[in-house]
């Protein structure tokens, strides 16, 4: 009998990309593979946003970005709530 390979998931809050989720979701579809740790950092959005400003504040930075994230899919939300309600 193989035993399973356990695995975490570190994130900031419950929205992933979506490369991130298609990431975990392939782990997840594995035989022998599952999740066992699932950490959210409890920091608000509120404190993100400001602390992200401080890290970019250059106008053409912040538009290539917000461009490059539109563009494309892997780059779009996904919401674990409910995936992951259960751990």
């Amino acid at each position: 009998m193989t035993e399973k390979i356990k695995f975490g998931v570190m994130c900031q809050n419950m929205v992933l990309k979506e490369w991130q989720f298609e990431a975990i979701n392939k782990i997840l579809n594995l035989s022998d593979t599952s999740i066992e740790l699932f950490i959210v950092n409890d920091e608000t959005q509120e404190n993100l946003v400001r602390n992200n400003i401080k890290k970019t504040n250059n106008l053409f930075w912040n538009a290539f970005i917000f461009l490059n994230n539109r563009r494309f899919k892997a780059n779009r939300h996904v919401d674990l709530s409910l995936k992951f309600k259960n751990l």
